[in-house]
């Protein structure tokens, strides 16, 4: 069976397989607010104590963005938070912030028209 993503030309997941931008940036150390995540999907974070994102640049319509904590500490998406950007925002569905525990992950997606990354999936 094949399987196909909504990206204007159809691809097969095979065909689309190993062409996801992975990063592991450097151990955050500091809170974040408008956290630049480059041309990447995927970003393994690590942080040095339990740590705030606020937000996320780069957002265009229909971008996907899979953040995995790889380390030890808790990394919290907060929910529309002021300290970052209009359109770089991160709005949670719940109204409360999400925490990442170690080896846990999210996925969100960017709303051009809201101007947010919306977290579809924990």
């Amino acid at each position: 069976m094949t399987e196909y993503l909504p990206f204007g030309n159809f691809l097969s997941l095979t065909q689309f397989q190993g062409f996801i931008p992975e990063n592991t940036p450097a151990q955050i150390t500091a809170a974040q607010n408008n956290y630049a995540i480059g041309n990447y999907t995927v970003l393994r974070l690590s942080t040095d104590a339990s740590r705030n994102i606020t937000g996320f640049t780069g957002g265009f319509q229909g971008r996907i963005l899979i953040i995995i904590n790889v380390g030890a500490q808790n990394i919290v998406l907060v929910n529309n938070s002021g300290s970052s950007s209009t359109g770089n925002k991160i709005i949670t569905g719940t109204g409360a912030d999400v925490t990442l525990a170690t080896t846990t992950s999210a996925l969100l997606y960017y709303d051009k028209t809201s101007a947010v990354w919306r977290i579809i999936a924990t």
